[in-house]
């Protein structure tokens, strides 16, 4: 299940125990989740919700007799916007694997699932025009009279 807006999921106090809550995609203690949308402020505002979130989990049920997965299992992540192509870069490959493992985890076919290491794709700078001038001055004209 993808969610089309995004959404922290928890744990309730009223869970079952036969029930295997794990966190898959957990935000940083820095992120919050807007609770009044009508709000447009940048940054926190009263009645957010604070960080760390959890933005995907798995959850299956066990024996609780003998503690090994059975039954139902369900993969919820709370955002669609995280799957979707970045412009001018395309798809990202660790959402590809995250989705194709998350089908793999959900037919039972654990022994496929597989974790890639961290991947070394990084966003390129961004400047505007005001910017670029900014960095040229200061490599071409300050550090030079600088060192002289």
């Amino acid at each position: 299940m993808i969610l089309h807006t995004s959404v922290g999921f928890s744990r309730s106090e009223a869970h079952r125990r036969n029930l295997e809550f794990n966190s898959l995609l957990v935000s940083t203690p820095k992120a919050f989740l807007r609770v009044d949308l009508e709000r447009n402020e940048n940054g926190m505002v009263p009645g957010d919700l604070a960080g760390p979130l959890m933005a995907a989990v798995a959850v299956h049920q066990i024996n609780t007799e003998s503690y090994k997965p059975e039954g139902t299992r369900i993969i919820a992540a709370g955002s669609a916007v995280s799957f979707t192509p970045l412009p001018g870069m395309g798809l990202i490959k660790a959402n590809i694997d995250f989705i194709i493992n998350s089908f793999q985890w959900l037919s039972g076919q654990e022994e496929s699932v597989h974790v890639r290491s961290k991947s070394l794709f990084r966003l390129p700078l961004k400047m505007n025009t005001l910017q670029a001038f900014i960095y040229a001055g200061i490599v071409v004209i300050l550090i030079p009279l600088l060192i002289l």
